[in-house]
Parts: structure tokens; sequence; C-alpha cells
């Protein structure tokens, strides 16, 4: 069953603590829950926007649904949709590695062996980071040649031009 909105806020306020956040309040007011992007604004579930100035926190510095990106990243996802080298230190190390830790530990009785237990990951981790930036010159030759296939000036997210003076040089 696909999980509305107003599930999504109210396991927010009854499951999770946000840092910085004043907690009563947010139990009373409830999430702010962003469902999409389109250029540089940002649309919640009551369909507000809000001009997003942070760029997603630099992930988004583009924008949000530019349709080039989009298909490039399309494309990427039909050649390799997926890399173990995101999974390595994003998933395992940030989030299942002190729990798996500490099962180890607690079935072994053993805090050093569950360490190395956890270490193990470390090669198959570098291996892969040194595969992608193996690649990362070949995929931004890509990048290149895929975006100076499609020239377009630069624009705000009304579509207004900018003025040539706050474009990059040589663009």
């Amino acid at each position: 069953m696909p999980h509305s909105t107003e599930s999504w806020a109210q396991n927010d306020i009854d499951f999770h603590l946000h840092s910085y956040t004043d907690a009563r309040a947010h139990q009373e007011k409830g999430p702010l829950i962003i469902e999409r992007g389109d250029g540089v604004y940002v649309v919640d579930n009551q369909g507000n926007r809000y001009l997003e100035g942070m760029a997603g926190l630099w992930s988004t510095a583009l924008g949000f649904s530019e349709q080039r990106l989009v298909a490039a990243a399309h494309r990427q996802l039909q050649t390799l949709p997926f890399a173990a080298f995101s999974l390595g230190p994003n998933i395992f190390g940030l989030g299942m590695g002190p729990y798996c830790v500490g099962l180890i530990s607690d079935a072994t009785g053993d805090l050093r062996f569950a360490i190395m237990c956890s270490l193990a990951v470390l090669p198959i981790t570098l291996f892969a980071l040194l595969y992608a930036a193996r690649n990362l010159t070949q995929a931004e030759a890509r990048a290149h040649e895929e975006i100076a296939r499609e020239p377009r000036p630069m624009q705000d997210a009304s579509g207004t031009p900018f003025p040539k003076e706050l474009e990059a040089p040589g663009s």
C-alpha cells in the first residue's frame, strides 16, 4: 500500500528527532514535506513553492528537473544502474557498520573481532573507488560532449536568459 504524505508526516512526528528543531512546535505543526523541485524552486505537499537557496546542499547547483541532466542520468542508468562504491562508504559504513559491529560483538563477546569483521568491507570499497576514479575522466569527457551537443543559454527558472555578463567565460 503506498504511503500518503499524511502518513509520512505522522511518522516523522512520531519517530524522528530533528536536531535544531523545536520538538513541541514540530509536533503541533508537523513537518514541511518537499515533494518535487522545479528549476530554482521546491514545492511542498500543499503546493506551496519556495525559492531553494542552498542548491540542495550543493547537489543541485544546476537546478531541479533540468531535462538535459535527466536524459544523461537516464542513459547512465541504462548502462550502469548501480555502482558498489556508493554502497560501501554510505550505507554500510555510516548506517549498518556500527549496528553490525554491535551484533558481532554481542554474539562473540569480542569487540576487537567485531571491528576487524567490519573492516573486511574496506578492500572491496577501495577497489570500487579506484575503479570509479579510473573511469571518471572518461565519464566527464562524455558529459562535456553531451553538453556541447545541446548548447543552451543560461536561464533562470522562468526561462528568462541571464545577461551575458553573468555567463561563465567561454560559454
